[in-house]
C-alpha cells in the first residue's frame, strides 16, 4: 500500500510541475515576412500551443501559414 501512495504521490509532483511549465508562458511566434518554407534545418525546438514539437519556430510559423490557424509557442523546448 505504502508503494502505491508513493508512486500517485510522484505522478501528481510531475503533473503538477508539467502543468506549471505551460501555464502563462506563451507568446507569438517570431514568423519571418514572406519567406515561410524555407526554414533552416537548425534544431531548436519549439513546443506549440497545439501540443506538436516542432524542430524551430520558422517551422511552427510554416504550419501555421498551411493550416491558416494561430500556433502559439508554448514553451521553448520539447513539449
Amino acid at each position: 500500500m505504502t508503494g502505491r501512495l508513493v508512486v500517485l504521490g510522484l505522478l501528481i509532483i510531475c503533473v503538477a510541475a508539467d502543468a506549471t511549465n505551460m501555464s502563462g508562458s506563451t507568446r507569438k511566434p517570431a514568423c519571418p515576412d514572406g519567406n515561410i518554407g524555407r526554414c533552416t534545418k537548425i534544431l531548436d525546438p519549439v513546443c506549440g500551443s497545439n501540443g506538436v514539437t516542432y524542430d524551430n519556430e520558422c517551422l511552427l510559423c510554416s504550419e501555421m501559414h498551411e493550416t491558416n490557424k494561430e500556433i502559439l509557442v508554448a514553451k521553448d523546448g520539447t513539449c
